[in-house]
């Protein structure tokens, strides 16, 4: 029975476990036998009971449904969710938990689960509601430089940071659809300072969750354009419910970083959240031609230069896709 409290929402606990290591890390998924998302993967979990605490209903439900007891392992609370349209079931706020292991332990499905699996992330295609969006949060938690996470993890080599190690040079947006001007910037910014691009793809989250959308699926797409590359994808902001101003994060960054903008950027860098905190936190700027004429670019960086003198900014050339937009293909 489904427990609704006056706010009209329901509660549920979601347990994402993940073992072992490197290209062999694997996710523990139930393969669902009831609606919604008959027969797809997901993370164990469910309803709460009155009055029980989500951490012990996750516990509970992964017992239940997978024969896994990870009563007395650390948990780390991950972010809840509780987006409109993240249930087909109605309004419904979710704590997901992240359990790390070892190896993977003996497993048996039972319960809501038709089957339980160790699935290996590489391996790993698409997830059920919105578990694609916790698990790439999850997984952003072990990547060097973003965070100062004390537990490590090596991660399968497509999905880690690669050489952020080494060079911090981002490249940030929506990247709705993914084209070749955007390769383009990649190119040429890293050239230009001979760094690795972090690629950073966001999601607005203002717009409406689609039934059967998965953020997991999403990353490994543009994952896969640099898996022979040592170019990165970061995971940790994709499905994010609440908005993530550039320079929030970047400020928080414990190396000044580059950035990659189209030079459209440069006329409304004022309007960014925090336009100032983002340039202040910034040591290079890669300005990409995109719609402007080269003289107006150049103004606007010899105006920009002299608030900010200590920023190096540097105009790329200009290259054949520079007239392609993401909003104008999705129309």
């Amino acid at each position: 029975m489904i427990i609704r409290g006056e706010d009209g929402f329901a509660q549920t606990a979601d347990a994402v476990v993940l073992a072992g290591s490197g290209e062999e890390l694997s996710l523990l998924v139930v393969r669902r036998k009831y609606e919604p998302y008959q027969n797809t993967y997901a993370f164990p979990g469910g309803f709460l009971d009155r009055d029980e605490l989500p951490l012990v209903a996750c516990i509970r439900e992964l017992v239940e449904e997978t024969g896994l007891d990870l009563n007395g392992v650390d948990s780390i609370a991950l972010s809840v969710r509780e987006k409109q349209g993240r249930d087909p079931r109605g309004l419904t706020r979710t704590f997901p938990f992240l359990f790390l292991l070892e190896h993977p332990q003996k497993i048996k499905a039972a319960d809501d689960a038709l089957e339980v699996h160790w699935i290996p992330l590489i391996s790993l295609k698409s997830l059920a509601f919105d578990h694609g969006a916790i698990l790439c949060e999850a997984l952003a938690l072990f990547w060097r430089g973003m965070h100062t996470f004390k537990v490590a993890l090596k991660l399968p080599y497509v999905i880690s940071p690669k050489g952020m190690e080494e060079s911090f040079l981002f490249y940030g947006g929506t990247f709705n659809p993914w084209h070749a001007g955007h390769s383009e910037c990649i190119n040429q910014g890293s050239r230009a300072i001979e760094q690795s691009v972090t690629v950073v793809p966001d999601h607005n989250p203002l717009k409406q969750l689609i039934q059967g959308e998965c953020f997991w699926h999403q990353y490994l797409q543009m994952v896969e354009r640099f898996s022979a590359t040592h170019h990165a994808v970061y995971p940790g902001f994709l499905g994010q419910e609440h908005k993530n101003p550039t320079a929030l994060w970047i400020s928080q960054l414990a190396s000044k970083p580059s950035f990659i903008i189209g030079d459209d950027n440069l006329q409304i860098l004022y309007k960014w959240v925090e336009f100032e905190l983002f340039l202040n936190s910034l040591q290079g700027l890669m300005v990409v031609p995109r719609s402007l004429k080269q003289a107006d670019s150049l103004e606007l960086i010899k105006k920009l230069k002299q608030n900010f003198p200590n920023l190096m900014i540097k105009l790329l050339r200009n290259h054949s896709y520079q007239k392609l937009s993401s909003t104008a293909l999705r129309i």
